[in-house]
């Protein structure tokens, strides 16, 4: 029965009409002038400036098959939520051998493919995708349980977070493959994105659960109105 609830209670959530329609009609806007604001123009309590600053980073995003063996969370979704990039990572990228590109790779395709703006693009699909799925997966949580017990759990998240992402781009790292430091980048800037989008939706909670709801409703939570660069598009 609670499943069912819960079930329930999410399609009411997802099929708010009026709200949802203005809220398409304006990002459809937005996005036909190319020019998406960062969901992080002001400051953020707790949050270094530095991380800030690389989540407002706008990026671009390059079509992206399914990936079945996880590489592409970067080590970014389960503690200590430190950047971890897979040697056999960009090998895949590059290749095609584990589905991180849609379209299959032929010796013509090969040299467009190691285009490291294609790898940077290819990556941020990926972490696209699943800071959107985390994100439908958290409000219907979120919506479940007491403020107290979110702001705990989620506050010891972010500190974890933060120390983690602090501690990764202090590292003096050296790689033979260029590509490996595109997937470095990528995984700082979503590190860094993940924990403005976790820390602004604790600010949203703590004004109340259906402030909360609100902004899930009208798609004015950070995942839900990311500045993607759609002027390649």
């Amino acid at each position: 029965m609670l499943l069912l609830a819960t079930v329930s209670h999410c399609r009411v959530l997802l099929h708010r009409g009026s709200a949802k329609r203005d809220s398409y009609s304006k990002m459809a806007y937005i996005q036909r002038v190319h020019c998406i604001p960062s969901p992080f123009q002001r400051q953020i309590a707790g949050v270094p400036p530095t991380i800030l600053t690389r989540a407002r980073m706008p990026f671009h995003l390059y079509p992206a098959g399914p990936s079945a063996s996880g590489l592409a969370k970067l080590g970014l979704y389960g503690p200590p939520y430190a950047p971890v990039i897979p040697i056999d990572l960009i090998t895949h990228t590059i290749y095609g051998s584990d589905d991180l590109f849609a379209e299959e790779i032929d010796e013509e395709d090969k040299q467009d493919m190691v285009s490291e703006k294609k790898t940077t693009g290819t990556l941020n699909a990926f972490q696209y995708r699943l800071m959107k799925s985390n994100g439908e997966c958290r409000v219907k949580q979120w919506m479940q349980e007491s403020t107290s017990e979110i702001v705990s759990k989620t506050t010891q998240e972010l500190e974890a977070r933060i120390q983690s992402w602090k501690w990764y781009d202090g590292q003096n790292v050296y790689f033979d493959d260029p590509h490996m430091l595109v997937a470095r980048r990528v995984a700082l800037d979503w590190g860094a994105r993940i924990i403005c989008t976790l820390a602004t939706e604790l600010e949203i909670l703590q004004k109340g659960h259906d402030s909360y709801e609100k902004a899930f409703e009208t798609e004015l939570l950070p995942w839900q109105c990311m500045n993607v660069d759609l002027t390649g598009l």
